[in-house]
């Protein structure tokens, strides 16, 4: 039994226990192999894209967190959605 790309295939769990009860005991092994080698791929990619997300925080910003105190009920994107719209009309 030979693993190679093509379309993806939509199973169900409980279709996936029926397909791998057919197999032999050494597809079996080489199924489970070639599922862990592919789980284990994503996870790294997973990684990959979070580590690509958090950004270095220049000195320069981070000598400035804390300057301001805002209440727990301020909403940033309706005070720049206004500070936008007098900027522009």
């Amino acid at each position: 039994m030979t693993f190679t790309k093509g379309p993806a295939i939509n199973l169900n769990y409980e279709e996936v226990l029926d397909l791998a009860k057919q197999l032999t005991p050494d597809e079996q092994v080489k199924l489970t192999k070639a599922l862990v080698r592919k789980r284990l791929a994503v996870g790294d990619r997973r990684a990959a894209v979070g580590a690509k997300k958090r950004r270095k925080v220049s000195a320069k910003v981070r000598s400035l967190r804390g300057i301001i105190s805002l209440p727990a009920d301020f909403d940033h994107k309706k005070e720049y959605g206004a500070y936008l719209t007098k900027k522009y009309l």
